[in-house]
This record gives C-alpha cells, sequence and structure tokens, in this order.
C-alpha cells in the first residue's frame, strides 16, 4: 500500500511538472517530469513504477493531443530500467539510448509532421539527449533525498561508493553547466531580441523620415510656386499656363497641378484637358483649408479620380497678393507609389514596411503582406516569450515582431519582422550551443568517471589491508542480500564486526595461553607485551580508516551520507575503546589501574555523555526523560574520564538492550551526603539466572549469539572504575520489563577545595600563516592521512620521510616548523632517532605520533626529548591543539 501511494505522489509530481517546463526556443522546451519517472523506477518495483510513468505519460499525450511524442520517453525508461537492472551508469545508458533509438526514431517522426530538419528540427534533436542527462542529474539528487529513507528495504541493491561518487561529482560538475548553458541561452536570445529592437526601431525612423521628407519636399515646392505666383491674375493666361507647366515637369511625383481663383473656381491646370472636366473645387478640404488658415496643406490620402487607382495626397498652398490677401490656390496631387521606390526592403532583410493613415488604411504596405491600398487593418499587439511583444495584422497567421512610429501626418508606420524568421535565426545559434553542451557533457561523464575512480582508491586499499582482521570471508550473494549502504561501506562494517569478534576471542585465548604457558611471576609482564601487540597492531589499520572517515566528514555532503561516516566513525571509535577497556581492565586486575580525581560538576558531566547519544535514541525510536533537578548544583569529588566512561556504558546498554519504542529514565537523587545516578529502561531485562554474572567479564549474559554489539566487559570495567572512586555500582532488573543501574557515589564537601582542570579554549591553525611539517611515517596510508588534512586546513606544506635515515638527511639540508615522528620505523627506532635529531641541534619541537599507547612509553616520551606524545588512532582534534600549543604559544 505504501509503495502505492508512493508511486501516485510521484505521478502528480510529475503532471504536476509538465506544466513547469523550461522554455529553449517555441516550441521546444526541456521536460522534467520523466525525472520523476526515473526515480520511481530507481526505488519502487516495476509495477509501481509504470504508474507514475503512465500518468506522467498520459497526461503528456493529452496535452500534446498525440502520443507520437510519448512513445519516445516510455522506451527511455525501459532502456534506463533495462541498463538499471543490469549495474550501467544512467548517465551513459541514457546517452545510448538517444544516440542509437531515440534520435533516429525522433528523426522519422520531424520528418512525417513536415518540421524544417534544418532549422527546428535539429534543435529537437539536439534537446533529446541533452534533455535526458538532465533528467538522470534530477532523478539522482532527489534518490538521495529523504524520500529514499521512508521506502525502507525497497532500495538500490547494487549501489557501491564508487557509482555514489561518480553521481555525486556529476552532480557537482553538471550543475553549473546546465547552469551556464541556460545563462548562456538567456543571453544569446536577449542580444538577439535587442538586436531585432534596434534594427526594427532604426529602420522604422528611417521610413518615417523618408516619408516625412517626401511629403516636406513636395509642400515646399507647392509653397515655393504659390509665392512665384504672387498676385497671378496681373500676369497673363499663357504665363501662368506655361509657368504650371513647367513646374509640373520638374516636380513630377504630381499626378496633376492646378490653380483655382478664389471663389474656388479652376483657372490653369497640367495637364490642361483636366479642365473640362470639372471647373469648381471650392467645396474640396484642400481649397477650404488654404482658404481659412492661409497655410499649405496636405490632406487625407484618397483613390485618384479619373487617373486610375494611383493613391493620392493632395498638397495645396494659397495664393496672396501684396496685401497678403487670399486670392486662389495652386493645388498638386502627389502619387503616393513612389513610395515603393522610397520604402523598398532588400529581399535578404525579409522584413516588411506597412503605413496606416488616421483611419488605419493602408497608405503603403511591402508586397509580400499582400494588402490591398486603403484596407483597414487592425494592428493586434500580443506579449510573447521571447520577443516581449508581437502584432498580428489579422490577415495571416503570421506574427511579426516590429517597432512603430508617427509620421508628421500621423500616420502610422511599422517596421515588420517575421517571429519565425527570427526563431529560424535562433535556432542556428542555440544548434552550435548544443553541440558544444553535448561535447562538454560527456567530457564531465569521462572527468567523473576518472575522479570516482581514483576517489574510491584509498577506501579499497584501506578495505584490503583492514581485511586481514576479519576471522572470516563474507558470503557475496549473503553481504548483497544484507547490504543497506554502498558496498565498499557495508563491507567495512562486515569487517568492523568480524574485527571486535577478533578481539574479544584472541584476548580471551590469550588469558588462557599466558595461564597455561607461562608462570603466575611473569603472567603480568607477559600480559602486557601481549595487550600492547595487539593494541599497536590494530591501531595502525584503524588510524587509516578513523582517519579517512574525519577526512570525508571535512568534505560538503548530504547529510544521510555525513551519517553513514558517522557510523563508520562510531565503530571504529568503538574499537579504540574497545582497546583502551582490555588495557583498562589487565590493568585493573593487575592491581595497577589508577585514577586522577578532582571536582565535578555532575550535571554538566550527565549531559555531556546524553549528547553522545542523542542519534542513537532518534534512531532507535526511544524516548529519553531526564530529571537530574536534584543535582543542579552539586560536585562530587571523582575522575571526569572514568566516570564519563562508566556512566556511557549504562547508557550504551539502556539503548542496545531496550524494546522498540521504549523508555529511558536518568535521574538523580540527593540524601545522606551521597548522590545516586539512576538510568532506567524498558527492554529486555536480565533473567534470574543471570543477575551473578552481571559484573563479571567477557559474560553477555546470553546475548552472545544476538546481533547487538558487544564485549561483555563494559559492566565490568564500569564496576570496577566506580569501586576506584569509592562509590558504588548496583542494579535492579525484572525480565521483560527492564533495568536499573545505580551509581552511588559520596557528595563533594562544600569546604573542600580541589583545583578545576581548565577549560580548553577553542582554538584554530586555519588562517594562520602556513609552516613547513615534516612527518617520518614508512606507512604510506598514514601519512596520506595527516598530509590530506593539513592541506584541508591549509596550515602548510608537509614532507615525508619513509624512514630515520630519510628524516635525518632532510634536517640536514632543511629548515621545519614541526615535526611527527613514527615510534616504529624500520632502520631507527624513536627513541635511537629522538636523540640524533637533538644532537644535530634542531629545537623543532617534535612530536610522537605512535600506535604504541602504553603508559609507560608516553611517561618517557618528555625525558626522551618529544614535546608532545599522541597514539594512534589520531584525532584531528588533539593534532590541532597540538599544533598550536607548541607553535603559536611558545
Amino acid at each position: 500500500m505504501k509503495n502505492f501511494l508512493v508511486a501516485l505522489i510521484l505521478g502528480l509530481f510529475g503532471i504536476a511538472l509538465n506544466y513547469c517546463t523550461l522554455p529553449l526556443i517555441d516550441p521546444i522546451e526541456f521536460l522534467l517530469s520523466p525525472a520523476i519517472a526515473f526515480v520511481a523506477m530507481r526505488l519502487l518495483p516495476l509495477r509501481f513504477a509504470l504508474i507514475t510513468l503512465l500518468m506522467i505519460l498520459v497526461n503528456l499525450s493529452w496535452q500534446w493531443q498525440s502520443i507520437q511524442n510519448t512513445s519516445l520517453y516510455l522506451m527511455e525508461f525501459f532502456a534506463l530500467y533495462f541498463g538499471y537492472r543490469k549495474g550501467w551508469n544512467l548517465f551513459y545508458t541514457n546517452l545510448i539510448y538517444w544516440m542509437l533509438i531515440g534520435i533516429p526514431v525522433a528523426a522519422i517522426l520531424i520528418y512525417v509532421a513536415g518540421i524544417p530538419l534544418e532549422t527546428i528540427g535539429t534543435i529537437i534533436l539536439l534537446k533529446q539527449p541533452i534533455n535526458g542527462v538532465l533528467n538522470v542529474l534530477i532523478a539522482n539528487i532527489m534518490v538521495l533525498m529523504p524520500i529514499k529513507r521512508w521506502l525502507g528495504d525497497e532500495l538500490d541493491k547494487k549501489a557501491t561508493l564508487q557509482s555514489f561518487i561518480k553521481d555525486v561529482l556529476m552532480a557537482i560538475l553538471l550543475l553549473p553547466i546546465f547552469s551556464l548553458f541556460f545563462v548562456l541561452k538567456e543571453n544569446i536570445e536577449q542580444q538577439a531580441v535587442e538586436q531585432v529592437k534596434q534594427n526594427n526601431q532604426s529602420f522604422a525612423s528611417i521610413a518615417r523620415y523618408t516619408i516625412d521628407d517626401f511629403l516636406s519636399s513636395y509642400r515646399q515646392a507647392m509653397l515655393a510656386l504659390a509665392r512665384l505666383m504672387e498676385n497671378p491674375w496681373q500676369l497673363s493666361r499663357e504665363s501662368l499656363q506655361t509657368k504650371l507647366l513647367q513646374y509640373h515637369s520638374v516636380y513630377d511625383g504630381f499626378l496633376t497641378m492646378l490653380i483655382a481663383d478664389e471663389t474656388g473656381q479652376l483657372q490653369f491646370s497640367s495637364p490642361k484637358n483636366l479642365i473640362a472636366k470639372g471647373t469648381a473645387v471650392s467645396d474640396r478640404e484642400y481649397f477650404i483649408e488654404p482658404k481659412k488658415n492661409l497655410r499649405p496643406f496636405i490632406s487625407d490620402v484618397f483613390m485618384g479620380r479619373g487617373f486610375g487607382n494611383d493613391p493620392i495626397v493632395a498638397i495645396s498652398a494659397p495664393l496672396l497678393d501684396e496685401d497678403n490677401n487670399f486670392v486662389g490656390i495652386v493645388e498638386g496631387s502627389l502619387n503616393l507609389y513612389q513610395l515603393d521606390l522610397l520604402l523598398y526592403m532588400p529581399d535578404v532583410l525579409s522584413s516588411s514596411v506597412l503605413v496606416l493613415d488616421n483611419n488605419d488604411r493602408v497608405i503603403f504596405s511591402s508586397p509580400e503582406l499582400q494588402l490591398d491600398f486603403l484596407q483597414v487593418i487592425k494592428p493586434v499587439i500580443q506579449e510573447d516569450k521571447h520577443l516581449e511583444y508581437v502584432v498580428d495584422l489579422g490577415v495571416t497567421d503570421k506574427l511579426y515582431s516590429f517597432a512603430n512610429t508617427v509620421t508628421r501626418q500621423n500616420w502610422q508606420v511599422y517596421f515588420l519582422n517575421d517571429r519565425q524568421t527570427f526563431i529560424n535565426q535562433m535556432s542556428i545559434s542555440f544548434r552550435r550551443l548544443m553541440i558544444l553542451a553535448l561535447m562538454v557533457i560527456l567530457a564531465t561523464l569521462l572527468i567523473a568517471q576518472l575522479l570516482a575512480y581514483y576517489s574510491n582508491r584509498p577506501i579499497q586499499s584501506l578495505l584490503s589491508k583492514f581485511s586481514r582482521l576479519s576471522l572470516t570471508d563474507i558470503n557475496e550473494s549473503e553481504r548483497q542480500q544484507n547490504v543497506q549502504a554502498f558496498e565498499e561501506l557495508q563491507l567495512l562494517f562486515d569487517k568492523f564486526e568480524d574485527a571486535k569478534e577478533k578481539i574479544v576471542h584472541y584476548h580471551k585465548d590469550a588469558q588462557l595461553a599466558l595461564t597455561d604457558k607461562i608462570s603466575a611471576e611473569k603472567e603480568s609482564d607477559a600480559k602486557s607485551e601481549l595487550l600492547s601487540k595487539v593494541s599497536h597492531e590494530l591501531r595502525t589499520p584503524l588510524n587509516a580508516i578513523l582517519g579517512q572517515v574525519q577526512l570525508l566528514k571535512m568534505e560538503d555532503l548530504k547529510e544521510e551520507h555525513i551519517e553513514q561516516l558517522e557510523d563508520i566513525e562510531k565503530a571504529g571509535k568503538f574499537l579504540v575503546f574497545l582497546i583502551e577497556d582490555l588495557l583498562l581492565m589487565s590493568k585493573s586486575e593487575m592491581g595497577e589501574l589508577s585514577i586522577s580525581r578532582h571536582s565535578i560538576k555532575l550535571n554538566d558531566l550527565i549531559y555531556s555523555s546524553l549528547k553522545l547519544f542523542d542519534k542513537e535514541f532518534g534512531r532507535n525510536s526511544i524516548e529519553l526523560t531526564v530529571d537530574v533537578d536534584a543535582t543542579q548544583n552539586s560536585q562530587v569529588h571523582a575522575d571526569a574520564k572514568r566516570l564519563q566512561q562508566a556512566l556511557n556504558n549504562l547508557i550504551s546498554n539502556s539503548i542496545k538492550y531496550n524494546k522498540e519504542n521504549g523508555r529511558v529514565f536518568v535521574e538523580t537523587k540527593v540524601s545522606n551526603n551521597c548522590v545516586t545516578i539512576s538510568v532506567k529502561d524498558t527492554g529486555v531485562g536480565i533473567a534470574p539466572e543471570y543477575k551473578d554474572k552481571v559484573f563479571l567479564p567477557f559474560h553477555r549474559l546470553s546475548f552472545e549469539h544476538s546481533d547487538i554489539e558487544g564485549s561483555g566487559i563494559g559492566l565490568s570495567l564500569a564496576s570496577r572504575l566506580i569501586h576506584l572512586m569509592e562509590g558504588t555500582l548496583t542494579f535492579e532488573s525484572v525480565e521483560n520489563k527492564g533495568s536499573e543501574f545505580i551509581i552511588e557515589l559520596p557528595l563533594l564537601d562544600d569546604k573542600t577545595k580541589v583545583a578545576t582542570p581548565e577549560q580548553e579554549k577553542v582554538i584554530s591553525i586555519g588562517s594562520l600563516e602556513p609552516f613547513q611539517f615534516l612527518y617520518i611515517e614508512d606507512n604510506k596510508t598514514n601519512f596520506m592521512v595527516l598530509n590530506a588534512w593539513l592541506k584541508k586546513k591549509q596550515a602548510g606544506q608537509v614532507v615525508g620521510a619513509i624512514n630515520g635515515n630519510d628524516a635525518l638527511t632532510k634536517l640536514k639540508h632543511d629548515t621545519f616548523d614541526f615535526i611527527f615522528m613514527d615510534m616504529g620505523l624500520p632502520d631507527i627506532n624513536g627513541r635511537e632517532l629522538i636523540k640524533k635529531v637533538r644532537e644535530l641541534g634542531v629545537t623543532t619541537p617534535v612530536v610522537a605520533l605512535t600506535a604504541d599507547g602504553s603508559e609507560q612509553l608516553k611517561e618517557q616520551s618528555q625525558s626522551l626529548g618529544f614535546d608532545a606524545f599522541l597514539t594512534k588512532p589520531v584525532d584531528f582534534v588533539l593534532v590541532e591543539r597540538t599544533i598550536y600549543h607548541l607553535l603559536l604559544e611558545r
């Protein structure tokens, strides 16, 4: 039922994305909804993924009114599903599908639909593989989101860390590439649109000036003729007729010319026979306006009368006597067909000119517009997603980009460009961009493949080196069934589990062997030596593992991956704590365990311990209740590290042995100068037959074969540590109802003055000037881990020396600010090497960095010449603090 609901939700999300496309060029868009189908394919069984797919494709078919295009995405889904089942990389699978199947089929559909292949058709074909890569990228990112965890067991069973790194690298590399692609696309489109606008506006202005100059020149000519004929009636008729004919021959743009007296009677004309056709013009606007205003006049456009169907404007000027009195007019009928020559647009421009008068009638139009003279046109301006605005003339289905302006006669001048021509030109530009994008995507895939391979090599190396800790080989089929994370990480988990068993088993065997083979007098020394060797052999690979984990956590990773790394780190630290517990247990048995007591704010210590288990409570759905008000200001006299170690064991057990959705209660009380810390759970409890074995070492109380991790020494060690602090550890338990463990410690007398440890201040070496480091280490992995961390901290340059003699040679020729030295070098041991280093006069701080964590060596280190002593696996926080104290505070 859950899978069905997820399929429906993903389907609805995909349908929503059908309406949220990324436009490329009309009508081509980037579809994002197939990415949702790919997510369903990755996270759901096939039958449920098909529900999501069909919902998306049915909606697309309804939108497009066609199933031909959606068939491409149906085939793409099954191609990716096939590749996914085979364990192929989905990016490569998608590209291969489009190259071999999708693009050929799309080309056939484009040809059948009659779409020009050289323009829009090419863009459609190039878009498909780019769109496919984009959808795979989106699907990969979504698969890493919390929805994957909610689906539980229905996860990717073939996931490897290398494939994950590759997907992350692809996201890191491709997201900027796609962002740049769309930025460049928008920039190209914006520049093209601006160019079209500028061209349209420029040509529209030129057309306006041309019309204005054309009409103005004939208006000035008519005004000049009127002034030439001042007091016309004082001249002979022959003289006036001759002047009119001569002027007409010069300004042959006039179809006719005439002279009328102050009553509107026609006196002279050119051609001469015009008089015979009509002798009175007093009702004409070109007579009335000059007579009224004594200024030249240009009429509206009209069709010629008796002289064909030429478009005409009448231009007239008043005739005046010496007293500036109106005595008649001179008029010319200007033929507007001359605008054909003046406003001619070459075919190569694919542009048109349209001129409308005040009544939206066509005065002039380019031939390709196929408009009639004086035809009424109502241009409709529409919004456009590419050109912002286009104009529809209403006579064809074409749309035009345009610019319009107004002449002195209030004529509207439109300069038009066919929108489809713009789309075709944009297609050519986008075609180059998309070819380049495909080449970059292919190169990025190759780069990501190589980076993923080389990034995963250190983990594979760690895995092979750590495999010797495993007691048994892991059955491949069994591991595949139980995998819950990346193959490499899961294998590390398996190795850790085996290593824990090996440590416990090895320690038990060692104790039995010591009991049988050595005398009681030598048992202590032999056990210490054995534990020291075991500690050294285990700390070396753990240093590599935990160091790599700390480096990976410094990267910008998803929260889910950080949690996985923290799980690895937790398992590694568990081994370290287990090693320390074994050493402590051994010292306790030999009476050599000592503690350092001081005043402790009890509540601070309790909250510090609880904070370590925040994620464990949440992960196991366990409710925590804390009531420590009784000890709000209380202090105890104890060893903070050892008390917290004991308390951590109790809290850890309350989680591990609890029931699902169980509860844990942490409570403190004060009575009789004593303080009690109670850790109570609602877990499985302890059976009566095991109660007398609770504090015995290496007893798991019937949980030896369960999947709950543990060594059986935690409670035993906790009891001994509490006893050393003059306290007691007791318990009460009811099987199947829960257990309660109670620590009782004496309260600190207020009058007793006990030194409180100084608070460690927070330090960082990242922003300081770089230093020159020398790291003397024969293990390449250990060197690589520390070197990588110092580089990330930008602390300076690290020079490596693989043995003692190599280090001495480098110290003779170079100066270093800081030296790390391994104690177990192949040619000279650390004790001898530090002596030779100091004999050279080197005063540089030298830190022992070793897997030998024995107290004896730690106590001797300062007298040997070391400035500090650090054990493996290294904690980079301690390393940074050590560098700070030795270099900066010195």
